[in-house]
């Protein structure tokens, strides 16, 4: 099974966490390897410039057009999912 970049944990090499956990991570957000242990995050200025854009422009596009809701919501996620891979995972440093 190949494992995608995304969720591959930087210091072991093996699946660090599932892809929605991945999702749920920020620069405030970390999680732990489920395999070594180590404390993963995500450095926030690579996560700032892919992220507050899609946010900025999925909540431009809730306001204008509310009524798409169903249809902005799922291509959203889409879109983050296509962006994870430019953020990767690092070990956090105290």
């Amino acid at each position: 099974m190949t494992v995608l970049p995304s969720v591959t944990c930087p210091g072991c090499g093996a699946r660090a966490m599932t892809l929605a956990r991945r999702l749920s991570m920020g620069p405030l957000v970390d999680h732990e390897c489920k395999v070594c242990g180590r404390i993963l995050t995500v450095t926030f200025w690579r996560w700032a410039i892919v992220s507050i854009p899609l946010y900025v422009t999925v909540f431009a596009l809730l306001v204008v057009y509310p009524e798409y809701a169903l249809a902005i919501a799922p291509g959203g996620l889409l879109a983050a999912l296509a962006l994870t891979p430019f953020v990767p995972l690092t070990e956090r440093r105290d």
